[in-house]
């Protein structure tokens, strides 16, 4: 049995469509894992099956291990947990994407690392003469119901429309489309939102407050089949993703329209000190106001602020020594950044000083290659033989298989699919026995890879060379980047993977849903937080609901930093008495 408070099982028991308010920190996730237990219990001698939904990979990896504490295979196999991307995408869109007239035939997916992607980007910057910093923003571009119009961002309007025009005259799907083209198929296809209906008893949706209109409309269309139950779960003091789509208040308003249940909250906050709850608390009051109630409620060292000349000294010449002095393992520790260029020079003065990192910059490789997942989790377990190092390569195996045949293969989760798992690390390991460089240790792994997986029937022969390719294809990566490649070690490669003793970078933005004993948030300057093209109240809140989630990731220490890198650089006005009251 999972342990719960009060509040968490009213929240469990309550047999109808329910939206849960919950605070960081509040055990969510627990809950989340014991309803879908309870919902199995109502599906398990059915067809049917429940739909866990949330917003990040990491997401699915936490909830995916919870269940599979707490539940049999057999009982797992009744659910299917997924990002909202992933979840549109096998439901409805590889299905049903012929009726969509520009998506008739061969069409991809493209991310932000796909070369033709970036070459659409640079051609696009150049004509329009955009900065540096607004080119990011093709990457935000999401296209919404009801008339295909982008949601705002700092690109020009001729830019966007552009580059949606290309997207669609060459049959290219970005992520955030995925949902907006699913939206659209779910609403004009009655027989779509009944099959949803009929194959989904309840759909569990996580961090509901980033929920776009396009998600809420297909969501609604299922819901009015009356076949189906919404158990949804979010913040709106965490909603802060509004150049996406997200806005606050529609969760208040799609569980007003199910007619959910809505007087459940969680208050209590089992993840940071109570004195850096205060914090947040001044950051966005809550009624009930928000409560540490876990081990670290009474750990006594109050978050710190400090202005220093540069980020990396902030880091090396304070935040370190704090994480030393307290004893914090590197892998409890996270370095926070408004934007994503911020990190890279301090992951690069970090390694300087031979401390381990994840995030931005860490791969010296892009991540698109094929071999790049699998190598990475056969690393890891090569260097800590444990069952979540197992798990990874079979989740790794998945995803590779999926991105190179477009087919999920369901059987990786059975017995023989742990066999081919076991196989693949097996064979990984004998490389390793005549190869401990990294460049050595790749290509010959890939080939035995291919090997195994091809007499498994998962590839083909004509899929033969493609991980050989792929790992040729990171080592030149890793050679253009600088790396000494003949004396990089295969344990190298696993730290992204099982990053137990790395430090890892994140955006502001990229470190919801997750925690770590120890936090500094660099960069905190006006212009940044808020962001300097604010022109609204609403616009500046979430940027106040931003530091709020930066500030509730740490459970121990938190430190704030300001430089004077830069003249212009003056701390954001939620450092002072508005805010955090830190100055």
């Amino acid at each position: 049995m999972i342990p719960l408070t009060e509040d968490q099982q009213e929240a469990v028991n309550h047999p109808d469509s329910l939206a849960l308010i919950s605070c960081p920190g509040s055990g969510k996730t627990r809950t989340i894992i014991a309803k879908l237990l309870r919902c199995i219990d109502d599906v398990r001698d059915t067809p049917r099956r429940i739909a866990c939904i949330t917003f990040t990979v990491a997401g699915v990896e936490e909830i995916e291990r919870r269940l599979r504490e707490y539940s049999t295979y057999e009982d797992s196999m009744h659910c299917e947990v997924s990002t909202i991307h992933a979840f549109c995408l096998t439901n409805i869109l590889r299905p049903h994407a012929h009726f969509l007239p520009h998506l008739k035939g061969d069409w991809e997916i493209v991310t932000t690392d796909d070369d033709w992607y970036q070459g659409i980007v640079k051609e696009l910057s150049e004509k329009y003469d955009l900065d540096r910093r607004v080119r990011d923003d093709f990457e935000q571009v999401q296209r919404t119901l009801p008339d295909g119009k982008p949601t705002t961002t700092r690109l020009p309007d001729k830019a966007i429309a552009e580059f949606c025009e290309r997207l669609d005259a060459e049959r290219k799907v970005t992520l955030n489309d995925i949902v907006y083209f699913s939206a659209k198929l779910v609403e004009a296809h009655d027989f779509i939102a009944s099959a949803l209906a009929a194959r989904f008893a309840w759909y569990i949706v996580d961090e509901f407050q980033d929920t776009t209109v396009a998600q809420a409309r297909m969501l609604w269309r299922v819901f009015k089949e009356e076949r189906s139950k919404m158990f949804i779960v979010g913040d709106p003091n965490q909603s802060i993703l509004s150049v996406a789509g997200a806005k606050p208040e529609l969760m208040e308003a799609f569980a007003k329209k199910i007619k959910a249940r809505t007087d459940c909250r969680l208050s209590g906050n089992f993840r940071s000190s109570q004195l850096i709850v205060d914090k947040a608390q001044l950051l966005c009051p809550t009624d009930p106001a928000m409560k540490a109630v876990g081990e670290h409620k009474d750990f006594k060292v109050p978050p710190i602020y400090r202005h220093c000349r540069s980020a990396v000294e902030a880091i090396i010449d304070h935040f370190l020594p704090a994480v030393d002095e307290l004893d914090i393992s590197l892998g409890e520790t996270a370095i926070l950044a408004p934007w994503w260029t911020d990190l890279p020079p301090i992951g690069k003065a970090l390694r300087n000083q031979g401390i381990g990192v994840v995030g931005p910059g860490s791969r010296p490789y892009r991540r698109k290659h094929d071999f790049a997942l699998l190598s990475e989790a056969l690393a890891a377990y090569l260097g800590a033989e444990s069952c979540n190092a197992a798990a990874a390569v079979q989740k790794a195996l998945f995803i590779t298989l999926a991105n190179v045949t477009d087919t999920t293969v369901w059987t990786l989760y059975k017995y023989h699919g742990r066999v081919i798992v076991f196989r693949l690390i097996n064979a990984a390991r004998a490389v390793r026995e005549q190869h401990e460089a990294a460049a050595e240790w790749l290509t010959n792994t890939a080939a035995a890879c291919e090997e195994v997986l091809i007499e498994e029937e998962l590839l083909t022969d004509s899929n033969r060379g493609v991980f050989i390719n792929s790992a040729q294809g990171m080592i030149a990566d890793m050679e253009r980047n600088g790396v000494d490649v003949p004396n990089t070690p295969v344990v190298d490669l696993g730290m992204v993977a099982l990053p137990d003793n790395c430090i890892t970078l994140l955006t502001m933005h990229k470190s919801k849903g997750r925690e770590f004993d120890a936090v500094a948030v660099v960069n905190l300057h006006d212009g940044r937080v808020p962001f300097f093209g604010c022109k609204t109240n609403q616009e500046r809140d979430e940027y106040r609901r931003l530091l709020f989630v930066a500030t509730t990731r740490a459970r121990k220490l938190l430190m704030y930093f300001t430089d004077s890198s830069n003249e212009w650089n003056t701390p954001s006005p939620y450092l002072g008495p508005s805010g955090l009251k830190m100055q």
